[in-house]
């Protein structure tokens, strides 16, 4: 064949190569995306049921579509050691976690506790199951995880049935030995012993023992649980694509969350860089840190820290880069200066409504700084008025007119501290 010729043919199938489709194939895509497009919008939660049992395997799956049925107001429950079925369940308008799909349970076990749940009914306690199920096919292990997840909520606190586990398994275990060996009517049935005392878990310790056991934080997120951090956030990390539309090149945000996945190894130049995830109730990011920023930035990423990230934001083919130029831990972040946030309906803000504002304001004057969050019919707009200083005794003021105000750390200050770039590019909301 002429070399032109090879030529020819060879830059045919490479552009084929590119995913090209034929009539029946394109076909038979269009039917399917019609298909499933139906369901989504006439069975939604049924749609997303389907869509976590598919992907019950992989934790990074099922948390994005678990924030994918939140978005949609669809509501998912931790797993339930009585209702639960195999895969995720819908129940009414929610779905329900699917034992198959809790770390360190696995379809064997699944189905042995589904398959003894419907021989003998619903477990009664947690001396009760570990009794009807050996611990060959449901272990230590596994049953840590099914408490941690919550599948075991019914049958008591959570500290305290981790504080039982052990001393229930050889009770379970001896009840089990005298079944066997027919020694009942010798021996009255030893009573199932009471669960051990134990502090209850603190709200961060359940929502981490959470995501260990389910890959997700279901009933929240530990992010909440730090007051301030929130607030001094630019914007939540969902809202973070539509946020920096329309912002200039490599412009400063501030984000927090909870650390994941760090990652730390050496650049092609030398240096050193940090890869980690943040999360919040919202979704996850991937962020990275190299250069000067690495030495501020690496000594404080630990695996489920909650921080304030101060980044800079590049749009880059696929999404966004986030490249972390400084972080906080909750504790700086409470210590900082405060700035004073005054929440407002549009519809108050007409001439009556500012006068009204304006007044309270005048009223009390102070060192801290003002921001002003106007809720609209189409979301909301934050207003950094640098100018004005109020006091603290505006607090009771605006409240006692209807307005919702609160202490926020100010962001200002974090926006300007190690973040590098040019104070203009800063963006305080």
């Amino acid at each position: 064949v002429p070399e032109e010729e090879a030529n020819r043919l060879f830059d045919m199938l490479e552009a084929f190569a590119n995913y090209g489709f034929n009539k029946s194939h394109a076909a038979a895509y269009s039917l399917l995306s019609y298909q499933t497009a139906y369901v989504k919008a006439h069975y939604p939660v049924e749609f997303m049921a389907a869509l976590l049992s598919v992907e019950r395997q992989d934790s990074d799956k099922v948390a994005e579509y678990i924030r994918d049925a939140r978005a949609m107001g669809i509501e998912v429950l931790p797993p339930d050691i009585n209702r639960s079925g195999f895969d995720f369940k819908v129940v009414g308008e929610e779905i329900l976690f699917g034992l198959s799909a809790v770390k360190n349970v696995g379809e064997g076990a699944a189905l042995a506790i589904l398959e003894e749940r419907e021989r003998g009914g619903p477990f009664r306690s947690l001396g009760d199951f570990l009794k009807r199920l050996d611990e060959k096919v449901v272990n230590k292990r596994t049953l840590e995880s099914l408490i941690k997840a919550g599948a075991m909520d019914a049958f008591g606190d959570r500290a305290r049935l981790l504080a039982s586990l052990d001393p229930l398994l050889r009770w379970a275990a001896g009840v089990r030995e005298r079944e066997r060996s027919g020694m009942w009517g010798l021996f009255a049935e030893v009573e199932e012993p009471p669960l051990q005392e134990a502090p209850p878990l603190d709200e961060i310790t359940r929502l981490r023992y959470e995501k260990e056991a389910l890959g997700i934080y279901v009933s929240g997120h530990p992010v909440l649980r730090y007051p301030g951090l929130r607030e001094a956030a630019s914007c939540t990390l969902g809202e973070l694509e539509d946020f920096a539309r329309g912002l200039p090149p490599r412009s400063r945000v501030l984000l927090a969350g909870m650390v994941e996945e760090v990652v730390r190894k050496p650049t092609r130049s030398g240096g050193m860089m940090a890869r980690f995830t943040l999360s919040d109730e919202t979704g996850a990011l991937e962020a990275v840190a190299f250069g000067r920023a690495y030495e501020g930035v690496s000594p404080k990423l630990r695996e489920d820290l909650p921080l304030l990230v101060l980044a800079e934001v590049e749009r880059e083919e696929g999404g966004l880069r986030v490249i972390a130029q400084a972080v906080w831990t909750h504790e700086e972040v409470a210590e900082a200066p405060k700035a004073l946030e005054v929440e407002v309906d549009h519809a108050l803000l007409d001439e009556k409504g500012v006068a009204l504002l304006k007044s309270l304001l005048d009223e009390h004057p102070g060192p801290l700084p003002l921001y002003v969050r106007v809720q609209g019919p189409f979301g909301e707009a934050l207003f950094a008025l640098r100018e004005a200083r109020v006091g603290e005794g505006a607090l009771g003021a605006l409240e006692a007119e209807g307005f919702r105000a609160y202490l926020v750390p100010d962001r200002e200050v974090f926006l300007q501290g190690n973040g590098g770039g040019q104070k203009e590019e800063a963006v305080p909301f």
